[in-house]
């Protein structure tokens, strides 16, 4: 079996019985993205120039390579590796298989992407300024940089699936720490990076050597880790014993999710509708509604993978962090835009996160809950309360600390609750039934089943850009503010008509989400 039979067969599997018309509209709509991202990439010299007067663009880029490649490893970590096993019983060899799922790995859209932009950044800013030499040694080291980040993203979704409490930890004070000595000037990150990919132009042999250095450990553990999902099972760490010639005859069914202590913990404050005290007026009022929020926790707190939402309560003592800095220095830091961004995911993480497989968590046991006297609009009231929900516990951890120390950061705090709960949540549940990967409640697997996929990128952007153009276009935190909480509230007082698309969004599309769902693969 050839490497284009590979190819194409991965191909086949993304889009299924498309139209030669789709295909072609999918193509030229990939080459105009890659001529986008090339003219961002000649265009960036001017605008770094704009935004930051006096400082070398070359320099400024460079500098920003190790953080931005620190946020690329977690970003990728969050997509499903690509699934080898199914091919062992072809004849293809392994090594074979390993070359291929390498190169699909250092080949993937995002990286494409962003080689387009540094084709254009490199040809625009770089090669007039240096000699040929000098430029090809820098690109060849900012791709070499772009190669370790995409093995070791791999190698990171691996170590957050076996001990996700200590990576986590560990990803967060380490965040953390280069954070605040970025501000402090106590930790050279980026006089780091600086020197580390700048190396290049000057053909300094100590930076080369190490980014050649740091490709090659990264190709090795990568190859490693990838010949290892080949023959183990990586969920639990033991060789799979192969199918069973008993059972290969029976219907497949799903295996339930394992109890652990945070389940049997929810099992005990979440009652099934059993005990209405525990529900109070709202279990009176919506009985339904509240036995689908109880079974949705139910299902969260089974999640093995491992219980990646947890990792969301990372965020919030950020949040409380950057409100206190920004008390001290009068605002100076905490509403800066990066400071700002931070500020949003931490506020808008479970929408994001969790919201994005808002189906996902039923899988294929969807169907018999769809079968059952449940409405459509008691079901999707359900994923609404637990989105909000949750996005209360994410937004009230850091409330003392801004109620201490500044009142100005509660007000912006606010605000940001006000643009979640209005537009984020209707948002995210209009989209959800648009879902078509179902989630293994059992799998150790950190990520799976949370691939971007089309409709997951259009979720987060319809979530996101109102915000970046409301921060665009204010000059002041105060306008940011005051810009978030009208979209909020505006969009808040819209929900009968939000809850009229919902519905209609379910009803047009359940039908192909629940046949997905239903697939071996699924």
């Amino acid at each position: 079996m050839s490497y284009f039979s590979l190819l194409r067969h991965q191909w086949h599997a993304v889009g299924p019985g498309a139209s030669p018309a789709r295909t072609a509209l999918q193509i030229g709509g990939a080459v105009f993205l890659l001529l986008l991202a090339a003219g961002a990439g000649v265009w960036a010299e001017t605008w770094i120039r704009a935004f930051r007067p006096g400082v070398s663009p070359i320099r400024w880029a460079s500098s920003l390579g190790l953080p931005l490649g620190a946020l690329y490893v977690i970003g990728r970590g969050y997509q499903a590796p690509l699934g080898l096993r199914p091919y062992l019983p072809l004849p293809v060899r392994s090594t074979r298989l390993v070359r291929f799922a390498l190169t699909r790995a250092l080949l993937h859209p995002i990286n494409v992407v962003l080689l387009a932009f540094g084709a254009g950044f490199w040809g625009q800013t770089v090669v007039p300024a240096h000699a040929w030499g000098a430029s090809l040694a820098y690109g060849g080291g900012m791709a070499l940089g772009l190669g370790s980040a995409t093995h070791l993203a791999r190698l990171f979704a691996q170590a957050l699936a076996r001990r996700p409490l200590r990576v986590a930890l560990l990803v967060g004070g380490g965040g953390l720490v280069g954070w605040a000595g970025v501000l402090t000037g106590t930790v050279p990150v980026l006089a780091y990076s600086e020197w580390l990919f700048v190396g290049g132009l000057a053909l300094r042999p100590g930076p080369m050597a190490l980014l050649a250095g740091t490709y090659a450990g990264a190709l090795m553990l990568h190859r490693r880790h990838v010949r290892r999902r080949l023959y183990l099972n990586d969920t639990r760490g033991a060789r799979d014993p192969g199918p069973d010639p008993a059972r290969e005859d029976a219907a497949p069914q799903p295996a339930p999710p394992e109890a652990g202590i945070v389940c049997r913990a929810v099992d005990r404050l979440l009652p099934l509708g059993r005990r209405r005290r525990v529900w109070g007026s709202f279990g009176e009022a919506y009985p339904t509604i509240g036995a689908l929020v109880a079974v949705e926790w139910r299902l969260v707190s089974r999640n093995r993978q491992p219980r990646r939402l947890g990792i969301l309560l990372v965020l919030p003592p950020f949040v409380a962090l950057i409100g206190g800095l920004g008390a001290v220095t009068s605002g100076t830091v905490a509403y800066e835009g990066s400071m700002l961004f931070i500020w949003g995911v931490a506020v808008g993480g479970w929408v994001g996160d969790y919201g994005g497989r808002l189906f996902g968590w039923e899988g294929g046991r969807l169907q018999g809950l769809v079968t059952r006297d449940v409405q459509g609009r008691e079901l999707l009231g359900a994923k609404v309360a637990a989105l909000v929900l949750g996005t209360l516990v994410l937004w009230v951890i850091p409330v003392p600390v801004f109620a201490l120390l500044s009142r100005s950061a509660l007000g912006v705090h606010a605000a940001f609750l006000a643009y979640v709960l209005g537009w984020g949540v209707p948002v995210t549940v209009a989209t959800a039934p648009l879902a078509r990967i179902s989630i293994s409640l059992n799998s150790r697997g950190v990520f799976s089943g949370t691939g971007l996929g089309k409709r997951y990128a259009g979720t987060t952007a319809l979530l996101f850009l109102p915000a970046v153009g409301l921060f665009v276009w204010a000059d002041s935190t105060f306008s940011f503010a005051s810009g978030l909480a009208i979209l909020g509230g505006a969009s808040a007082l819209l929900t009968p008509l939000w809850m009229r698309v919902c519905r209609g969004a379910w009803r047009r599309y359940r039908h192909d989400m629940l046949a997905a769902f239903r697939e071996p693969d699924g």
